[in-house]
Order: C-alpha cells, then structure tokens, then sequence
C-alpha cells in the first residue's frame, strides 16, 4: 500500500470519477487527484473518497502530471486518466511487481466506445507509460501526446492486466472530444513550427479514414469501427481547420 502513488488529472468526470478512485483503492492510500477546477462534483466525490485533491488552472498534461507527481508523497507514481479503471489482472501483477528505478513500466489501455470494446481500428493493444519513479523521469511539455522523459537511461517493460477505459459515452461527448484534441494538436502544431502540407490538407482526412478503417482492420469493429474511423478523419480536417484559425487570429494580432 505504500509503493505506489496514483496520480489522476480530472475535469468534470463526475460519472467515473468513483469508480476510478475504487478501483485503485487496493493498490495505494495515497491517491491524489489534479482538478482543473470542474464544475461538477467531481472534486466533492473525490474527497469523499479519501483523495487528495489539488485544484490547478489548466496548463496542459504535462504540467499538470508533473504538478501532481510533486504532491504524491511515494516516489513511485502510476499515471491513470480519469475514465481509466484498473483491472483485477492488473491488481494482482501491481502488487506482486518489484520495481526498478531505470525501468518504465507500460500498461496496455482497452478502450471503450459508446458501450462496445474496442479490439481493433488502432485502439488495440495499446501499450502507455504510466509507471515511474519520479526522481528519475518526468513528463514532457509537450501540449498533447505528452511523454516521459529520463534523467537517466531506461528500458520499458510491460505490466499484464488491462486498464479500461471508457473514451465516449455518446456521440455528443464524441463530438467535443474530437472538437477539443484537433484543437490541441493544431496549437501543438504551431508550438513545434510544423505546417499541413499540400497533401495533408487535399487528402489527410481520407487516408485516416481509410487507414484506421481498412490498414488497421476497423471494419473488424463493426459500426464502432466506421464511427471511430470517421472520428480520426474529422480530427484531421479540424485540426487543419484550427491551425489556419489560430495562425490568422495571431496575424491578425500583429
């Protein structure tokens, strides 16, 4: 119980946030939650719980997990979303694990779109750092696909036991999701200095689409499958749609 730390960033996840802390209760009693200031009851059900809740202006991932990371008083960390909940698999294999500082630890995500889950279209498997030793590594200030960046040479091992991960709960929430993460990677985009090309912004969307669908068997998901492959070519054109937004309101600015 006292190995582990558990680190959760949360925003209006008043629908699983209980579930999440319940799950990992067996694992550490030191769960502590970073809170972008929701405006449900998210953080009062944390709290319920026994969680040590921090409230934080949002400022990306990055910032906010290493944030948290300062707050857990272990060492070692284990980085979960707030709509992820922990296996029993991974239950048994965490408690039994020994970890080592120079090794990062991976768990494999199964991800859950509008009640079905997800066995293909590029969801699975889907190996994530979220194991660490914090002395040694810390996150990236990447604005979205945020990394874990060594101090020190590392190696990567993997933690049996799926997480799983409710992604959507309807379309709508499929919508602002979507809405929200092509407008992260467009200023992600802006922030590295990379440009859509001429091919990205003629066919980007299409090939995604044919990609997840086709290349990454989505059509093995049935209509999950087409609406996940649909999904990720939208991003694509939104996130374009947003960098143009974005680079002209800045011209616009000067």
């Amino acid at each position: 119980m006292n190995q582990f730390s558990i680190l959760i960033i949360t925003y209006n996840e008043e629908n699983i946030i209980g579930r999440c802390i319940d799950a990992v209760s067996g694992i550490s009693d030191d769960i502590v939650i970073v809170d972008a200031f929701s405006e449900d009851k998210t953080v009062e059900i944390a709290k319920s719980k026994n969680a040590k809740v921090f409230l934080k202006k949002w400022e990306g991932y990055s910032e906010a997990k290493n944030f948290g990371a300062a707050k857990c008083k272990n060492d070692w960390i284990i980085s979960l979303d707030a709509d992820e909940i922990v296996s029993e698999e991974f239950i048994k294999n965490i408690k039994k694990l020994k970890p080592i500082n120079n090794i990062v630890y991976q768990i494999n995500i199964k991800g859950n779109f509008l009640g079905k889950w997800i066995y293909h279209s590029g969801w699975y498997p889907s190996w994530k750092k979220r194991i660490y030793n914090k002395k040694y590594f810390y996150w990236n200030n990447a604005i979205v696909h945020e990394s874990l960046v060594g101090k020190i040479k590392f190696d990567l091992k993997n933690i049996k036991g799926d997480i799983l991960h409710y992604s959507y709960e309807n379309i709508n929430d499929v919508k602002n999701k979507s809405d929200k993460y092509a407008r992260l990677l467009a200023k992600n985009m802006i922030k590295n200095n990379i440009k859509p090309g001429f091919l990205k912004r003629i066919i980007g969307s299409s090939f995604k689409f044919i990609n997840t669908y086709i290349f990454k068997f989505g059509f093995l998901d049935g209509k999950a499958g087409y609406l996940i492959a649909k999904m990720n070519a939208d991003i694509v054109k939104k996130k374009i749609y947003y960098y143009d937004l974005f680079i002209n309101e800045a011209k616009a600015k000067k």
